[in-house]
């Protein structure tokens, strides 16, 4: 992913079924894990994200050069503090720093990721104008042939009951968990014309979810992923450990 944020699903993209179409549609867009996995492939990235600071770092970084990027390495290197971006694309701080707008501290951990978050960055720049990003709901995702991966903010109160609303994962995002219909957004999935993947976390429902990954979050608990997809072939899906 080029920057910092919650729940993205950076280490389980390559396992989730390969897009089967040249248009890859994320209605929860975030950082965009899966399209930027594959965006080497695709021909089209449409992106429909809620938060306008989300999508407002989109199009900065769709400006970024790769002199920019030797710019970020001197600047790590030099300066105390750095703008909200460079601290994002440096994965040393969360979501919320990345958006806040104020300066940053530059972390050794900043400085660790850099190298690697660079090496990334100078492969995607190039595919970066395949991408079109929306300040939108998911209700105005287009309905065309594509692939829908769909990451929405997972389910308030199935994941952790005993944990109050605002310490739950699903409302980690300034639009969470909170303000979505689940049984609506269930019927819109099954509405999707192509091929569509779902993402949630064991035990939500609003689906007919099938196991999918292990994981350690943040916390190292174990986390199960679930997915439901369209696809026939996926029915069967084994627990992966």
């Amino acid at each position: 992913m080029p920057f910092a944020y919650y729940g993205a699903k950076t280490r389980l993209a390559r396992y989730y079924p390969p897009p089967q179409h040249h248009t890859i549609i994320e209605p929860f867009a975030g950082s965009a894990a899966y399209s930027m996995f594959h965006i080497h492939k695709a021909k089209r990235i449409l992106l429909i994200e809620k938060d306008e600071a989300v999508v407002n770092l989109w199009h900065r970084l769709q400006n970024m050069t790769l002199q920019d990027l030797d710019r970020i390495d001197k600047e790590l290197d030099k300066q105390r503090t750095t703008e909200p971006l460079i601290a994002g694309l440096g994965g040393g701080t969360s979501v919320h720093a990345t958006l806040s707008g104020k300066s940053r501290q530059i972390t050794p951990w900043m400085k660790t990721k850099w190298p690697q978050k660079k090496k990334m960055l100078k492969k995607i720049l190039p595919h970066l104008y395949k991408i079109e990003i929306r300040c939108a709901d998911y209700t105005e995702t287009p309905q065309i042939e594509a692939t829908y991966f769909v990451d929405p903010p997972y389910q308030l109160n199935i994941i952790n009951p005993n944990r109050s609303i605002n310490d739950q994962a699903g409302n980690g995002y300034r639009h969470g968990s909170q303000h979505i219909n689940y049984q609506h957004l269930a019927q819109w999935c099954q509405q999707l014309p192509g091929q569509t993947i779902v993402c949630e976390q064991q035990p939500a429902n609003w689906l007919p979810f099938k196991p999918f990954q292990q994981h350690n979050n943040i916390n190292q608990q174990k986390r199960t992923e679930v997915i439901w997809t369209n696809q026939p072939h996926w029915e069967q899906l084994e627990l992966q450990i």
